[in-house]
């Protein structure tokens, strides 16, 4: 009998247990992305923008006014905001290290020192929750992946071609709300990009027009949830040249390699089969927001605050930019695709 009552004991406080250590994940996760906000405030405070979301050598951008050259760029090394705010979160040693700008990213991952740097979990990237490997080894021949092309890979490559994981991030930056499943690297053909940091983006304080309490900066991407692998993210950079099944289309290179680092609001948040849409959403959360934690995901805004935002948020459902629209076409029509824009100049109510 007494044996009978301690387990009935056991099996009512465990459930509450287990309840009270995700709480503590929880608050673990949202101090995380604290620490990157003011990280990311800092930054702005000695350089007058943010950083950018990715560094391209070869961007032009879209200045000639013709269609970019670098849409389908296999750029081998690209570094990333992660790397550009080493120095605001107490590790100057390790950016000194990485040195990006006189070094490109695969001649320092072809180096012991600088592929140790580049392999260095830091936990303000990591979610609490989280239940991804420190080395990020994301790609379709991962058991369980149901991804159909290794583009989306999220290796990085060194000087002689090598594929190598580097360390895992659990925050990616908010690059646009997407009609596109693919970041929008050239102006001249997809727009403006809209969100807070893009391909060798200049983003400031005042860009953010809608106002920095109602604009993602920061969001979520688990590397696993409702039982799909979505990979999550890396810190210091990504490689255009990773994949396996490198092609030259419009869709794969540069602008894939991107979403290792970034997320589009595309298809919402956290992958249910019973949300509308496009055929290919479980292929699509390897560049979305996702996470963990039951209901939502955790964002960080452009003024520093922290929001949970429910996977109940108003949001894309499926449809697609019109012929001859620019891009983006429909995302303001849901709410959060606006939190993503930082200037649609449309008002956001509660969310």
């Amino acid at each position: 009998m007494v044996i009978a009552i301690i387990a009935v004991l056991i099996a009512l406080l465990l459930p509450a247990v287990q309840q009270a250590r995700e709480a503590a994940r929880r608050t673990q996760c949202r101090n995380s992305l604290k620490q990157l906000g003011l990280a990311l405030h800092n930054y702005h405070d000695v350089f007058n923008r943010f950083m950018p979301g990715i560094v391209s050598r070869f961007d032009v951008n879209g200045a000639t006014g013709v269609a970019c050259p670098d849409l389908t760029m296999s750029e081998p090394g690209c570094w990333a905001w992660g790397t550009f705010l080493l120095p605001y979160i107490d590790q100057a040693p390790l950016y000194n290290i990485l040195n990006p700008g006189p070094l490109a990213l695969e001649q320092v991952a072809s180096t012991p020192a600088g592929l140790s740097a580049l392999q260095t979990p830091l936990a303000v990237f990591r979610c609490a929750s989280d239940t991804g490997p420190n080395l990020n080894n994301f790609d379709n021949t991962v058991a369980g992946v149901e991804m159909t092309a290794a583009n989306y890979s999220r290796f990085i490559v060194d000087l002689a071609g090598n594929k190598l994981p580097i360390a895992t991030s659990n925050y990616v930056i908010v690059q646009s709300a997407g009609d596109s499943t693919t970041p929008a690297i050239c102006p001249t053909q997809y727009g403006p990009p809209l969100g807070l940091a893009s391909q060798n983006s200049n983003v400031g304080i005042r860009d953010i027009t809608d106002g920095s309490s109602n604009t993602f900066a920061i969001g979520e991407r688990a590397w696993k949830f409702n039982n799909l692998l979505a990979g999550a993210g890396t810190i210091y950079g990504v490689s255009a040249s990773a994949g396996a099944n490198i092609d030259q289309s419009a869709s794969w290179n540069i602008k894939s390699a991107f979403v290792n680092v970034s997320g589009l609001t595309y298809d919402g948040l956290n992958y249910s089969p019973g949300i509308p849409g496009s055929g290919g959403q479980r292929f699509h959360q390897g560049r979305a927001f996702s996470s963990p934690h039951e209901g939502g995901v955790f964002f960080l805004m452009c003024d520093g605050a922290v929001r949970f935002i429910s996977e109940n948020i108003d949001s894309r459902k499926g449809t697609v930019a019109a012929p001859g629209i620019p891009y983006p076409n429909d995302i303001v029509t849901n709410t959060l695709g606006r939190l993503a824009i930082r200037s649609d100049g449309l008002v956001v109510g509660e969310f």
